[in-house]
């Protein structure tokens, strides 16, 4: 059965209902996660009293709406074009798969992190001068979160970085003292 191109656009409004309904269920359940966890980032962002990073994650889900969009149109297209009725699903993130192989940036994230955490907590303690009166679980549940992403930056720049094969990556030095 050929899927139609008006329903696939109609359904593209919905990131990932698009991909879904012309039968690429993995794509569609990546940019539908996507855009909730990016909303919940940004809920989340609130809630630590990050307030000047929430616009940032807001930002993102237009993005990924316009990517997901136009994805699905040109998918369509492509389906359309060769005459496919049923694709293979089969959907990789390269990008993310090979994200953690780099230990520049597992060190880069952790800095971040690091740095998040502590400005929350920062944050949470400017704003808190009032804390009895809020109740103390508004200033607890903050710092816990903050010391999490501390915590999680911390663990990714200590751990060391395993091979494919499951073994630790050892940092090789030529002559010179310079990693190879």
């Amino acid at each position: 059965m050929k899927k139609s191109r008006a329903l696939a656009q109609l359904f593209a409004l919905v990131p990932g209902m698009g991909h879904m309904y012309l039968g690429y269920m993995k794509r569609g359940t990546f940019y539908i996660l996507l855009e909730a966890a990016v909303i919940g980032l940004a809920i989340f962002l609130g809630r630590l009293y990050l307030d000047f990073l929430v616009p940032f994650a807001v930002l993102a889900c237009p993005i990924i709406w316009i990517y997901a969009f136009f994805d699905c149109l040109h998918t369509s297209a492509k389906m359309q074009r060769e005459g496919i009725d049923f694709p293979e699903d089969s959907f990789e993130l390269p990008v993310v798969t090979d994200f953690w192989k780099s230990k520049k940036i597992q060190t880069a994230l952790g800095v971040v992190l690091i740095c998040v955490g502590s400005l929350s907590i920062f944050n949470t303690a400017m704003n808190q001068i009032d804390w009895q009166i809020r109740g103390r679980l508004n200033f607890v549940l903050p710092v816990f979160a903050s010391l999490a992403l501390i915590a999680l930056g911390f663990w990714l720049l200590i751990r060391p970085l395993k091979k494919p094969n499951g073994t630790p990556e050892v940092n090789q030095t030529n002559e010179g003292g310079e990693e190879v």
